[in-house]
Formats: structure tokens, C-alpha cells, sequence
């Protein structure tokens, strides 16, 4: 990794206070997604995670079974939302609703693999669908 980027990713490690083992690619990896979650989302909002300390948690839906996503945010009316009950209350005060989907997918090495980007597309697929094919986290649910 870019020893800037690894300085940024190990600031926000003590920040957070997540302990991990730089042998150790479970704990590692987990922490580089949450990371590239925090930072991608802090671009479009720079306080969101400050306002709402669940929220980084809730955007975070890497782990076993999540069909190659490793991110979820889900804007409605340019506010990212949690919960139904959130999407009600902007629905109830606007005529219009505007939604978007950000899917996110996170990897610490330099090169690009294809396949990476193909099971993105596949796990975004698999979220849209009424019956998923293939076996989803609770978080992806």
C-alpha cells in the first residue's frame, strides 16, 4: 500500500481504536473497507459519521456473504437514511422523491482484477432482486 495511504488508513485505526493485526488480512481487511467506507461517504457529507456514530457501522455491510459488497448507503432526497421510518418523514415533506443506491466494494491491493468488479455487479444485481440466488448477510438483507 502507498505509505500515504497507509498513513491515513493507520490514523483512522487509532481513531476509531480498531485494533487490528497487519498479518492478519480478516482484521485488516475489515478495517481498510470501513475505512474506504468512511472516506467515500465523507466526500458527498464530511460530519455524517460525526453526527451519527451508528451510521459508519450501518454503511459497513462487508463480511461473509455479502455478494462482493462491501459498502451500502442508500440516499433518499440527498440525506443518507437507515431506516423506512426515515424515508417516510422525507416523504411526507417533499413532493418529490429521489433516490440513489451507492455500492461500494474495497480492496488493498494495487492491481485491478475484473472478477472483482463482475461479482460487484452480480451482489448489486442479487440486492435488487425479489429471490436472490445467492446467500446474503443480514446486513446485505
Amino acid at each position: 500500500m502507498d505509505i500515504i495511504l497507509q498513513s491515513f488508513f493507520n490514523d483512522f485505526k487509532k481513531n476509531f481504536e480498531l485494533n487490528t493485526v497487519e498479518s492478519d488480512p480478516a482484521t485488516n481487511g475489515a478495517a481498510f473497507e470501513k475505512f474506504v467506507n468512511y472516506v467515500l461517504f465523507s466526500l458527498d457529507y464530511p460530519d455524517i459519521f460525526t453526527a451519527d456514530a451508528e451510521l459508519l457501522d450501518f454503511v459497513c455491510v462487508g463480511a461473509g456473504y455479502d455478494t462482493g459488497i462491501d459498502g451500502i448507503g442508500i440516499k433518499v432526497n440527498d440525506r443518507l437514511v437507515k431506516s423506512i421510518d426515515e424515508i417516510s418523514d422525507i416523504a411526507q415533506e417533499s413532493k418529490r422523491i429521489n433516490i440513489e443506491f451507492l455500492f461500494i466494494q474495497s480492496k488493498m491491493r494495487a492491481e485491478f482484477d475484473v472478477t472483482v468488479l463482475n461479482k460487484l455487479g452480480t451482489g448489486v444485481k442479487v440486492f435488487f432482486s425479489d429471490d436472490p440466488y445467492l446467500p446474503q448477510n443480514s446486513r446485505i438483507k
